[in-house]
């Protein structure tokens, strides 16, 4: 008995005719070796190919079928036509239901939204493995450094004790830090993003001029913050409320954490506040017969509750968020008094360290 199937090749864009009794008789899952026919290019569409045969048979290349597959399957099967998916390696037919096109259905629609999930964070999950890979091979990258030690100003000015322990020049070096840059590590993280994310090259730098002019007066504020940092870094300004602060005595526990929350304001940066006050922190800890482990400790831990009131950080939070500008000053006043609640309660732990249980400092 003559049983006229079209056998399609596994991207279905070829496809021949064959006559198969025994297909006729299958039901489920079966161990079955197929002669494929000679095949040939569709002409048309793979659903014009069908018209008029008893039932279809796929060859499957893969162990799942593909979605242009399971659709052409579903229309095969509402047109009253038999559906088989073949797999010539195996010798092994199955038969094609409706339940089972559905069951294919609800797992392509799994793996597509888990793809889109993923797709969703790849910009978080490759900014995060750049930065990874940049600090794991940070020393390599700073071979392509260059130290620029900057004219009429490295090692120009004297650092005098108490705020160092003895007299010594003030370098003024500026790190060209091209490659090793954490910023250069963001870069390449969104050139890959743009390249998963399949944007156009053209899309993607008019997304970047949007982020420019966005971030343009930030940035121009950014640089006025810092070079007023060292500004006052080198004119002594800095160092001079330091002293101010050591000159407190006995309460200097306290105020050593609030030295470190200014520091952060000032220059915007922990590891900044660190260099430049975590020496007279050491120093005035040893004249005061304090832990000098506990009060660097200070600094650095009242550091991270200034950053909250950088005006760096203010400046780049109010752009990435579209705030109007008169609403920065909003966002400062809000921030300000946490801010100074959490500084002054570092200083009390400091103090509590220091006097009141001295034996669990460091």
């Amino acid at each position: 008995m003559s049983f006229r199937c079209i056998y399609f090749s596994p991207m279905l864009d070829k496809c021949g005719v064959m006559d198969e009794p025994r297909l006729s008789a299958t039901t489920e899952r079966h161990k079955l070796s197929l002669n494929a026919p000679a095949l040939a290019p569709v002409a048309g569409s793979a659903l014009e190919a069908c018209g008029g045969a008893s039932g279809i048979v796929m060859e499957m290349g893969l162990g799942w079928a593909r979605r242009p597959q399971i659709a052409l399957a579903s229309t095969a099967l509402s047109r009253s036509q038999r559906v088989w998916f073949y797999w010539p390696k195996e010798g092994v037919v199955e038969v094609v239901d409706t339940e089972r096109v559905r069951s294919w259905k609800r797992h392509w629609r799994f793996i597509m939204a888990a793809g889109q999930v993923i797709l969703a964070w790849s910009p978080y999950l490759l900014l995060v493995a750049c930065v990874l890979i940049w600090g794991y091979e940070q020393k390599a990258l700073d071979t392509t450094s260059k130290l620029i030690p900057w004219p009429g100003l490295h090692n120009q000015i004297a650092r005098i004790p108490p705020v160092t322990v003895k007299v010594s020049p003030y370098g003024a070096v500026f790190n060209l830090n091209w490659l090793s840059a954490a910023g250069t590590s963001c870069m390449i993280a969104t050139l890959f993003t743009g390249l998963i994310l399949r944007v156009p090259p053209g899309r993607f730098l008019k997304i970047l001029g949007q982020t420019l002019r966005q971030l343009a007066l930030p940035l121009v504020t950014l640089a006025a913050v810092l070079g007023l940092a060292f500004l006052m870094n080198y004119c002594g300004a800095t160092a001079t409320l330091g002293l101010a602060f050591a000159a407190t005595g006995a309460s200097f526990p306290f105020f050593s954490s609030i030295l470190g929350w200014m520091g952060v304001f000032l220059t915007g940066s922990d590891t900044s506040a660190n260099a430049l006050f975590g020496n007279l922190q050491v120093v005035t800890a040893s004249k005061l017969g304090l832990n000098p482990v506990l009060m660097a400790a200070s600094n650095s831990s009242g550091g991270v509750m200034g950053k909250m009131i950088s005006l760096s950080s203010i400046a780049v939070a109010a752009a990435a968020t579209h705030m109007a500008r008169d609403d920065e000053a909003k966002l400062f006043r809000f921030t300000l008094k946490h801010s100074v609640l959490l500084a002054s309660l570092i200083g009390l732990i400091v103090l509590f360290y220091a006097y009141v249980a001295p034996s669990l400092q460091p």
